[in-house]
């Protein structure tokens, strides 16, 4: 009996048991919290849309066949309708608290999560990974094969990690924080590197993947720990609540992908210790809302002033709960009494996993698009898609656009066009909005198109092992983050065009670069020690 029960304890089923039983109990909590039909149907909505997804990961193989693409399917079931669900209820609040229309907002992400769930299943019944080459003479002319010979899919040693992660590092105090707002070529160059300062938290998943001969654990662990503190205060001294967050969401991230992936068996204890782990990070949540938003305080005041005193000043606000809480009662009295707000989960951090406020409100605003709206939207468009070419080639093409007028979001214009407000300040869109506006109810289908477009990008971060796993690249780890909450949706559909053209073959590019230079600059500890780049061979696996 006992043998049997520890066979059934797949780590990917216990993963996938536990996110459907919260989301079952979360729901009927909902209608404790909040009996109100609108309430109701919003939790009901919520609630099969999450259900459909998970039970997708659960009995298909998407999650090992096509992994990346299907992580970012979750990301957008977590970040509009799971992750709602679960945050609100936990805090005790009303999933529908403080959205304009809660049941349409959920009824239409939920209409294309199906789609992008259907384009998936279309999309694996068509393809497969390439399978990696079994010979370094053979030679594949696939766009996965030239990727291959660039050493996309190859693993750095741990000295090359660290070498990424001090250019990483370099580039995030230099690229700023992650807004949309203007950035000279300097900040944008060290904004698309930065990604690569994550690259030493890969170290225990190669531990974990190859054993102990891929590094000395004790030594690499310590400078890990420093490493990290180190990027801790970089993100207090520089006022960059971005840094805080990303580093530690990119590794939890990561370990939940590999786990949803785990066909290894857990034992009770092992789900004991993770249940204890899961609790002490909630009950670090609030300590972190408050640095969080102490952070946020001082920034107006402090603009000019120096690291140390920014670090200073944070820990003096951090002292003072009363100056934090007065901040946040600040801002829902604003929220109270403006046309437009972006509030609705009460924790700042967990609000950054939480984006259907965002969807609710462009999905709002477009429903008050006139007929002449909507033609200027499109003409818009046009021109928002032009403005993602670099000057050079918009004038070599003879395309006349200015892309100082074009500095606002699809949140800015859609709130433009409904109320007449003034465009700037950044707000937030949908992409789902902005289709919608754009193509009506033809929308879905060529959503269907896009997400189809999308995923083939995605899986070029993966390769097929000769032993039939398929592996996620390097690179794809590192951009899990991003692809969770900008996989397949965005800000706006000229956001997934950057997104598709732009940003992916961007960051291969770039990390490619890092890497060689990487593998440059350790060429002399790899003569001392004989370690050399290992590639992302199943044979190579424990």
């Amino acid at each position: 009996m006992h043998r049997t029960m520890k066979k059934e304890l797949i780590t990917s089923r216990v993963i996938s048991t536990a996110m459907i039983v919260l989301a079952v109990v979360a729901c009927f909590m909902q209608f404790i919290i909040d009996d109100s039909s609108v309430n109701i149907a919003s939790a009901c909505i919520a609630l099969v849309g999450s259900l459909v997804t998970l039970a997708y990961f659960r009995y298909t193989r998407s999650l090992q066949t096509h992994p990346i693409s299907t992580f970012a399917i979750f990301g957008f079931c977590a970040t509009t309708q799971y992750g709602a669900l679960l945050v609100q209820t936990v805090s005790l609040d009303s999933l529908s608290k403080n959205l304009r229309q809660p049941v349409e907002t959920f009824a239409v992400l939920s209409l294309f999560l199906m789609v992008a769930i259907a384009a998936h299943m279309t999309y694996r019944f068509f393809s497969m990974p390439t399978q990696r080459l079994h010979s370094p003479h053979q030679i594949n002319f696939s766009l996965r094969g030239l990727l291959e010979r660039l050493t996309l899919y190859s693993i750095p040693t741990v000295h090359q990690l660290w070498v990424m992660g001090f250019i990483g590092i370099i580039a995030l105090l230099n690229g700023g924080d992650d807004t949309m707002g203007e950035q000279n070529i300097g900040n944008k160059i060290s904004h698309g590197i930065s990604f690569i300062a994550w690259a030493p938290f890969l170290i225990p998943i190669f531990v974990a993947q190859f054993g102990r001969q891929y590094c000395n654990t004790k030594l690499h662990y310590v400078l890990l720990t420093g490493f990290a503190g180190l990027i801790a205060v970089m993100g207090i001294a520089s006022n960059a609540r971005f840094m805080l967050v990303s580093g530690a969401t990119t590794v939890c991230l990561i370990i939940l992908l590999i786990g949803m992936r785990s066909n290894k068996t857990v034992s009770i204890k092992q789900i004991f210790h993770t249940i204890l782990f899961m609790a002490i990070c909630a009950a670090m949540l609030v300590p972190f809302a408050q640095l969080s938003t102490a952070m946020v305080v001082i920034r107006d005041t402090h603009k000019t002033s120096s690291a140390i005193n920014k670090i200073y000043a944070t820990i003096d606000v951090l002292s003072k709960p009363g100056a934090i809480e007065a901040y946040r009662s600040k801002e829902r009295y604003a929220t109270a009494y403006s046309d437009y707000d972006e509030y609705y989960v009460e924790n700042p951090v967990l609000a950054r996993f939480v984006n259907t406020k965002f969807h609710d409100n462009a999905l709002f605003f477009e429903s008050k698009l006139t007929e002449r709206g909507q033609d200027e939207l499109i003409d818009t468009t046009i021109d928002l898609i032009w403005s993602i070419l670099p000057d050079p080639a918009l004038k070599y093409l003879g395309i006349n656009i200015s892309k100082k007028k074009l500095r606002f979001t699809m949140g800015d214009y859609l709130y433009y066009q409904a109320t007449g407000g003034r465009v700037g300040g950044y707000k937030y869109g949908s992409s789902f909005a902005h289709g919608i506006g754009m193509f009506g109810m033809f929308f879905p289908l060529i959503y269907f198109g896009i997400c189809l477009l999308t995923y083939w990008i995605l899986e070029l971060l993966t390769i097929k092992t000769k032993k039939g796993e398929v592996m996620v690249s390097v690179v794809g780890v590192l951009l899990v983050w991003h692809l969770f909450i900008y996989g397949i949706t965005s800000e706006s559909l000229n956001a997934t065009v950057s997104f598709i053209l732009r940003e992916i073959p961007q960051s291969i590019l770039i990390y490619i670069l890092i890497y060689q230079i990487a593998r440059i600059t350790t060429y002399p500890l790899n003569l001392f020690n004989q370690t050399q780049s290992i590639k992302m061979n199943a044979d190579n696996l424990k």
